[in-house]
């Protein structure tokens, strides 16, 4: 194996790890709001973006539709989201935000915040952006 690609081999198990630690620390920080790391991601997208059907989020983080249908399912029995009909297509509802799933995002984001700027501290600008522009041709070629 070339020392590129063992680098590269590397970099994806170091990638891999740090999902991983990631989620976990997202869970422990969501855990009081009863809320994990997949919830987590469908409120943010749908704050960021609006209202959404279950395959649009789906295909925004390339999982399957019925993973996203799951956890749909949770934040609409704990009433952080609210489905509607769609009238440009009868069998996939509108997703979006209730004010309690508003103001439940609004905290995760306030604690992220303060986790960010801890972490922050142990990087330098230089390695955060070669960082970021690294792992987004590695996106760009594996997508």
């Amino acid at each position: 194996m070339k020392t590129e690609a063992k680098r590269l081999n590397t970099v994806i198990r170091d990638v891999r790890s740090s999902f991983n630690l990631l989620g976990d620390r997202s869970n422990d920080l969501l855990n009081d709001l009863d809320v994990n790391a997949s919830m987590r991601f469908v409120l943010e997208n749908l704050s960021v973006t609006g209202e959404k059907t279950v395959p649009e989020i789906a295909r925004s983080k390339n999982v399957s539709r019925q993973h996203i249908q799951i956890v749909v399912n949770d934040l609409l029995d704990k009433g952080l989201v609210a489905s509607r009909a769609n009238p440009s297509d009868k069998r996939s509802h509108l997703i979006s935000l209730t004010e309690r799933g508003d103001r439940i995002f609004s905290e995760i984001w306030n604690r992220e915040l303060a986790e960010l700027q801890n972490l922050a501290e142990y990087f330098t600008a230089e390695e955060l952006r070669v960082t970021s522009k690294t792992l987004q041709k590695l996106s760009k070629f594996l997508s």
